[in-house]
């Protein structure tokens, strides 16, 4: 099939296409900026690891291999500290606040040893705070754990950077207008599909069993067929004045070819039937047939 015959369909809905997708493009974005605002986010990149340069003495079984493997493991248990409920009770205590749900923290493991702890919140005169109380508590619970397991763990070359996400009005609009312009045009391939119309001219050549003689653009049809119509004529002279002057010359429809009894159907896509066009084949001894895009 021509892929022109896409861009004509496009062109028949696309009222409908720019419609929708403005709506769902307008209605997006007012809704970004109705509920959503401004975060920042302190991103806390550490390592952790053992504190001796060299080996523990009781390492030296397992070698170096097994001491790092055990500094991984353990980065897994520092990230699985950011994980827990009371993680967060401890930032605002750290920092001296009073709980008010603007806090959240998260964490995942980057490499072996590296850690990627992130810490947002709406304010961002205390962004830097939180983040370095978050690092701070981690702190503490890691010193918890050396003295309770009798390790050396400890937070290496800690860096805070401050990042500022702003609502994405612009993208949510662009995002919701092509999915209003996307449901638009799967609606109406599905309604006509289930309706039994006839889309696109590929189904008419399946009906008729011939190609079209002639495609034209839908301004420039006669006006039984703006309205909806699929079928011009029955029975009619085609010597007539109104047909031959919007064909005659053409080249494509050769009106010597044509008697008095014949049938030339224009079959509009979207507006024409398939069940229609096979009663049609059935009761026409002779027919060609324009399509209309």
């Amino acid at each position: 099939m021509d892929v022109r015959n896409y861009f004509y369909f496009l062109w028949r809905i696309k009222w409908a296409i720019l419609g929708v997708g403005l709506i769902l493009g307008v209605s997006s974005s007012i809704y970004t900026v109705a509920f959503s605002q401004t975060y920042y986010e302190g991103i806390v990149f550490l390592t952790v690891g053992m504190e001796q340069a060299s080996y523990p003495e009781d390492a030296q079984a397992f070698g170096a291999r097994g001491v790092e493997e055990a500094d991984s493991y353990f980065t897994e248990t520092v990230q699985g500290w950011t994980m827990d409920p009371a993680f967060i009770n401890d930032i605002y205590d750290y920092v001296g606040w009073v709980r008010d749900d603007s806090l959240s923290v998260s964490a995942r493991k980057q490499e072996r040893q590296n850690l990627i702890m992130s810490v947002t919140t709406y304010s961002i005169e205390n962004v830097e705070e939180v983040a370095s109380g978050a690092l701070g508590v981690l702190e503490e619970r890691m010193g918890s754990y050396n003295e309770t397991m009798d390790t050396s763990y400890k937070i290496a070359n800690p860096t805070i950077t401050i990042l500022t996400h702003e609502p994405k009005v612009l993208m949510n609009g662009a995002t919701g207008f092509v999915f209003g312009v996307l449901f638009v045009i799967g609606f109406v391939l599905v309604y006509e599909f289930l309706s039994g119309r006839v889309t696109f001219p590929f189904q008419a050549e399946n009906v008729f069993g011939k190609k079209s003689l002639y495609s034209m653009c839908c301004m420039g049809s006669p006006s039984v067929v703006k309205h909806g119509s699929h079928l011009l004529a029955v029975g009619f002279d085609f010597k007539n004045e109104e047909i031959e002057k919007r064909f005659h010359g053409s080249k494509i429809v050769k009106f010597e070819d044509f008697k008095k009894g014949d049938y030339l159907l224009f079959v509009k896509m979207g507006a024409a039937k398939e069940k229609d066009l096979e009663f049609i084949k059935r009761f026409a001894d002779s027919f060609e047939w324009i399509e209309v895009l």
